[in-house]
């Protein structure tokens, strides 16, 4: 197995795992699932946003980290930032980004887990991904952590197909 195939893997492990990091205070471990369509989305404001920190991944992709200020965590604002977000970065092969609502939180956050305390966590409010890896095409999705903690199961939004890739 190459490292590249290896580094793939463990994303994918990450972010999964990660999902299931927070703890379940009583609620279902079931997921809200919906669907929606970013064309839906893409002529909405687009909310102020502050990168944090971007980390290529091996395969053509990149995991980026951004913060959004509280009064913007809402389920429209959060999708129209996603999908904007995913065609701007759409020449990538997978993406994912980590919607914080603080910028250290933004800052600090491991994906895989270590080194993350309670109030990392906590601030962590969406991630949005893509991928179009062969053999592991995810399509796009957004999931939201509205009220991580009454609530810490994220409502899963299934956005569809990646976004088409850039005309040359």
């Amino acid at each position: 197995m190459t490292s590249d195939t290896l580094r793939k893997i463990l994303v994918i492990i990450a972010a999964v795992a990660l999902a299931d990091s927070v703890p379940q205070s009583g609620w279902s471990r079931q997921e809200v699932v919906e669907q929606a369509n970013c064309e839906t989305y893409s002529r909405n404001k687009v909310p102020k946003y502050r990168v944090a920190k971007t980390i290529p991944l091996a395969v053509p992709g990149l995991d980026l980290y951004v913060s959004v200020a509280p009064p913007d965590f809402e389920r429209d604002k959060l999708l129209t930032l996603s999908c904007t977000l995913g065609k701007l970065y759409a020449d990538k092969d997978m993406l994912f980004v980590w919607i914080f609502d603080n910028r250290h939180a933004a800052r600090q956050f491991d994906a895989q887990g270590e080194g993350n305390d309670r109030r990392t966590n906590l601030s962590r409010r969406a991630r949005y991904s893509f991928s179009r890896v062969q053999n592991h095409v995810l399509g796009q999705s957004l999931d939201l952590w509205l009220d991580p903690v009454d609530h810490p199961r994220p409502i899963h939004i299934d956005l569809g197909p990646p976004p088409p890739r850039p005309s040359r």
